[in-house]
């Protein structure tokens, strides 16, 4: 699912972090990422080279549920993980209150809308 896929993202990158004090390469303060494309291409396999995500993590979620996360750096030790969720009930969800790159969008029509995202921050 693209939920299970962001959260593994954003897992992998926060023990990555954790043991090198620092973000993969690439990934730039103030700069948004869809994780399908190039930059991060090149962080999974960073991901994957260290160990923190399966080396076929990328060939397996598929180019098409990565297109529906968003990868934020608000600032250099930040990450945020964000997707919009597909279906009626998640949209209604009460953890479904951000933008795609994690700001509130609570009390401007999320949860509910089809603009509004869940986030792992």
């Amino acid at each position: 699912s693209v939920s299970g896929q962001a959260e593994t993202l954003y897992n992998s990158n926060i023990a990555y972090y954790t043991q090198r004090n620092t973000l993969p390469t690439g990934l730039v303060s103030g700069y948004t990422y869809t994780a399908d494309g190039a930059v991060m291409q090149n962080v999974i396999s960073d991901l994957a080279n260290a160990g923190e995500l399966k080396a076929d993590f990328y060939n397996l979620a598929g180019s098409a549920k990565l297109s529906k996360i968003i990868v934020t750096i608000p600032n250099p030790e930040g990450l945020v993980v964000c997707y919009a969720p597909e279906s009626k009930a998640f949209r209604n969800d009460q953890y479904t209150r951000y933008g795609s790159t994690g700001n509130s969008l609570v009390g401007a029509g999320c949860p509910g809308s089809v603009g509004c995202y869940q986030c792992f921050k």
